[in-house]
């Protein structure tokens, strides 16, 4: 499993792109799953690690993510999760 994170707002306005990596990703084998940057919620719980919650509910981490989303601390915390992200963290104005 995949994901493809974008803000609500952008993925209104690019679905066609999003729909063109769904098929693609379906060709080789991979389920690519939609996720909106303004659902979740993530950061250090009391024992010190990394948590990620998906509609207020903890979610399984995905293989990778493509980031659509222009949020580099949220890229980075999915990368020390140990989650591979597309369009990662250096290449995101700080």
């Amino acid at each position: 499993v995949a994901w493809m994170i974008y803000s609500i707002e952008d993925y209104n306005k690019n679905r066609k792109y999003y729909d063109m990596h769904v098929e693609v990703a379906a060709n080789k084998g991979i389920e690519l799953q939609l996720k909106f940057i303004e659902l979740f919620s993530y950061g250090v719980d009391s024992s010190c690690s990394y948590y990620l919650k998906y509609a207020s509910e903890t979610i399984d981490k995905p293989d990778f993510v493509i980031g659509r989303m222009r949020n580099p601390l949220f890229t980075k915390h999915l990368e020390l999760m140990g989650i591979d992200v597309y369009n990662n963290s250096l290449y995101q104005d700080l």
